[in-house]
């Protein structure tokens, strides 16, 4: 489910002229790329309603807005 809205912004981009701008991957256990490495763009998520261990991260909020 995750995987197909992420790639419904396929729509989007081919308007806009660009085919096949983001793909989206399950990373597997033995995966040959790292996931917090700056090249590639991670979408992380967590079907638990307990945080990890100190947290979720990086994120910024403006302090007037919340956004």
């Amino acid at each position: 489910m995750v995987v197909k809205g992420i790639e419904a912004w396929n729509f989007a981009f081919e308007r806009a002229g660009f085919k096949n701008a983001v793909i989206a991957k399950i990373q597997p256990d033995d995966a040959d790329w790292d996931a917090g490495d700056i090249r590639y763009n991670v979408v992380r998520w967590s079907n638990s309603p307990e945080p990890a261990f100190s947290g979720y991260g990086p994120s910024i909020a403006n302090p007037r807005t919340g956004e």
